[in-house]
């Protein structure tokens, strides 16, 4: 009795294996309406009922267990684009199948064409965060008022914060979109001739250059700034002290430490800049 017990246990185990499967949202809308309370990202299939690669991707890659297990870090949606030309046409959709990762609200953040494998599409999705709350908490407010500088930056920082975690096409992707947020408000603070906000924008870029290692570029990019002052120049001395410690110039990171622990204003980078100049 109990062997008969353990060889159908067995068998559940194994028909229950065989039938892992992406967990799929079939409405597009609906998808993102979850991604934002689930604080999600998305990723999107679009195939076609005569589509033999999106078939094959079906049977080998989206019923694998591996890529059930973290694509349930995800919101997943299948679009038919002969059913859904509009989702099709609003992504440029030209061939299939075709995979977008997106935010919770429909923004592109990475995409690729044609049959991916398991290993493939593991990786993918593995080199983005399972938590976006602090990015979907940003965009909410940002997309009440899309030329708020606060609202911009917040978002743009929200990003910035994942990037150091993250790996690969995940952390290109948060970096750009950060970016590009950093350098809408550069393009508002220009409009408004706020050299002020001009400035701390791009010096957020170049924060962002050091997220990812490029300490020569952050130390050129402080120096083609002008007329840094008060909280800028702050910020752009943090700056040069972490850069130029990470080159191995450390009379100058020295220098630069001086000048942050001088300041006379309130300030969060005195304590930040002990502790990563002790990492």
């Amino acid at each position: 009795m109990f062997r008969k017990l353990l060889i159908v246990t067995a068998l559940l185990c194994v028909s229950l294996a065989s039938q892992a499967s992406v967990k799929w949202v079939h409405s597009f809308e609906t998808g993102l309406k979850l991604a934002q309370a689930q604080n999600k990202l998305v990723i999107v299939d679009f195939y076609a009922d005569w589509c033999g690669p999106c078939k094959l991707m079906d049977r080998e890659v989206w019923s694998d267990e591996k890529v059930e297990a973290v694509s349930a870090n995800f919101i997943a949606i299948k679009v038919d684009i002969d059913r859904s030309a509009t989702v099709a046409s609003r992504y440029s959709v030209k061939a299939i199948p075709e995979i977008l990762i997106l935010n919770a609200w429909g923004e592109k953040l990475h995409n690729t064409t044609g049959y991916r494998t398991v290993g493939q599409m593991e990786s993918l999705l593995k080199s983005y965060p399972n938590d976006v709350t602090n990015i979907n908490v940003a965009l909410t407010s940002y997309f009440d008022n899309e030329k708020s500088l606060s609202a911009i930056e917040s978002v743009g920082s929200a990003y910035a914060e994942k990037i150091s975690t993250l790996k690969s096409t995940g952390q290109r992707s948060f970096l750009t979109q950060s970016n590009q947020f950093f350098s809408k408000g550069m393009k508002i603070a220009k409009k408004a001739k706020d050299e002020d906000k001009m400035n701390h924008f791009a010096l957020l870029k170049i924060y962002n250059k050091l997220l990812i290692g490029q300490c020569k570029s952050v130390i050129k990019s402080v120096g083609k700034l002008k007329n840094l002052s008060g909280e800028n120049e702050h910020f752009a001395n943090y700056l040069l002290a972490r850069a130029c410690w990470n080159t191995g110039d450390k009379s100058s990171s020295e220098l630069y430490a001086k000048k942050v622990e001088a300041y006379e204003g309130q300030s969060e980078l005195k304590d930040k800049l002990k502790q990563d100049l002790l990492q």
